[in-house]
């Protein structure tokens, strides 16, 4: 499975004004379902033990609940992303208020 990208902001305005320093995200690879926590752990101490990376103790092993969502493959340079994900979470706003109804 390819690398996955959750986006946000606490003010979804960010995204359309370029404010990257307000994005916050969240990076993501689907694991096989044969995939536990104690091998997670496993290779988390390898890695350690290997290299020790300062990021590591960001890494989480955990089940995403998904609920209402957009998906977007965006095709471009980082720094012209803003508007595509403003447009998006605009969309998705206008969705949710139409199905809440």
């Amino acid at each position: 499975m390819p690398l996955e990208g959750l986006w946000w902001a606490d003010d979804p305005r960010a995204f359309h004004l370029a404010d990257k320093s307000a994005w916050k995200w969240t990076a993501m690879i689907l694991q096989p379902e044969f995939i536990d926590q104690r091998e997670v752990d496993v290779a988390f101490d390898q890695v350690r033990k290997k290299k020790n990376p300062a990021a590591l103790d960001q890494v989480r092993f955990e089940t995403l609940e998904e609920g209402p969502s957009a998906q977007t493959l965006y095709l471009g340079p980082f720094s012209e992303e803003g508007p595509t994900i403003s447009a998006d979470t605009r969309l998705h706003s206008r969705r949710r208020k139409r199905t809440a109804r």
